[in-house]
């Protein structure tokens, strides 16, 4: 039960944070425009690798790393790009990892649009658990592509939003305690 209680807190932490994004306002006393979510962050530093910008400016609160992975991606190696974001709220650390193909950046920028449609899909997941997990719908079925997972990671439990239609963004959080 005591575990329960855990992923709900993660889960309403990642809620917050990568639909709303943060609720500070730009320092000018006259800006309207919201601070985006974590996820929408990561994604514009993707775009502007995309378009060779290696300049951006991450908001204030959320780190930003780059690094080069391989994986296995059906009998062969791939060698990926990996743009994670990561952000601190309380006791708990968000992290949105996107992983695209190096072939993307460099002569199939067409596929890069994909990337949209993975957001769309993973934000409307996590829409979906969240509405379940308050009571307004009904949680998913077993055979449904969006769901939770439970994750540890160097020691520390956390949550996966998970739906298997996406296969380039991951959206974790952690528990800091």
């Amino acid at each position: 039960m005591h575990r329960f209680w855990i992923v709900m807190f993660l889960f309403g932490s990642i809620m917050s944070l990568h639909l709303a994004g943060c609720s500070r306002q730009e320092k000018a006393p006259d800006a309207k425009t919201q601070a985006k979510g974590l996820i929408d962050v990561v994604h514009d530093v993707v775009k502007a690798v995309a378009k060779g910008d290696k300049s951006f400016t991450a908001p204030e609160g959320i780190t930003i790393k780059t690094r080069q992975v391989s994986r296995e991606e059906g009998g062969r190696k791939v060698e990926h790009l990996e743009i994670s974001g990561m952000k601190q709220q309380k006791n708990s650390l968000s992290v949105i990892a996107f992983r695209i193909p190096v072939t993307w950046f460099a002569y199939e920028k067409g596929k890069l649009a994909e990337l949209d449609t993975e957001k769309a899909t993973l934000k409307a997941c996590a829409e979906k658990l969240h509405a379940s997990a308050d009571g307004q719908k009904p949680a998913p079925a077993a055979t449904d592509t969006c769901r939770i997972m439970g994750i540890t990671a160097n020691g520390k439990e956390g949550i996966a939003i998970v739906d298997d239609r996406v296969r380039h963004i991951e959206m974790l959080t952690y528990s800091l305690k």
